[in-house]
């Protein structure tokens, strides 16, 4: 379901981040279950996230990363089952 006033947005905060935990918001959209998945730069899925609930009020959502990820860009898809967003995410050392 989605507010009809504005566009779906993913937001990935702080962006870059170092490994650990980051912090997304999904504007535009109502409370929702969503499963998250970080990719590398060739496509491999490096994290799968269980169905995690974000608030349809903007605050954000914690997403605890694996340990063992390299410094890199990488992508950040969201689902939901109707919608499927993305955001590059950049982590530093």
């Amino acid at each position: 379901l989605l507010k009809q006033d504005r566009p779906l947005k993913l937001s990935v905060a702080p962006n870059p981040a170092n490994v650990g935990t980051i912090r997304l918001s999904i504007q535009g959209a109502v409370a929702a279950n969503w499963h998250f998945t970080l990719s590398d730069a060739i496509g491999r899925i490096l994290f799968e996230s269980d169905r995690v609930p974000v608030s349809a009020d903007d605050r954000g959502t914690a997403l605890n990363l694996p340990d063992g990820l390299l410094p890199g860009s990488y992508l950040l898809r969201a689902e939901n089952g109707t919608e499927v967003l993305s955001e590059h995410v950049l982590l530093k050392p």
